[in-house]
């Protein structure tokens, strides 16, 4: 439960992202006096992939602050390598089922 802070600091991402899961589970999302003002309510869709993810995050110089730019460097630098592998392997699941049907 996300209760008893401020989010003022937080990017607007950062908001949305922390909204929309303590609405997904049911839970409070602010009590704080820094919380989400109306019209960053109106919540867009979250990223589809890790890519578009990291594109965002890449972005978000509040978050890359808190990160410090030599470690938000790495952690991006990072994941679009996770995404690279990920994309580029074949699971066991595709195997047992395209295999012998290609």
């Amino acid at each position: 439960m996300i209760t008893g802070m401020s989010w003022g600091a937080l990017s607007y991402n950062a908001k949305v992202a922390l909204a929309k899961g303590a609405a997904m589970v049911g839970s409070s999302n602010t009590t704080g006096d820094g919380g989400m003002l109306p019209a960053e309510r109106e919540i867009d869709l979250l990223p589809r992939s890790l890519t578009q993810a990291i594109d965002c995050l890449e972005q978000d110089e509040v978050v890359k602050n808190a990160l410090g730019a030599t470690y938000a460097g790495y952690y991006i630098q990072t994941k679009r390598e996770e995404w690279r592998r990920y994309h580029n392997s074949v699971s066991q699941w595709e195997t047992d089922n395209y295999l012998g049907v290609y």
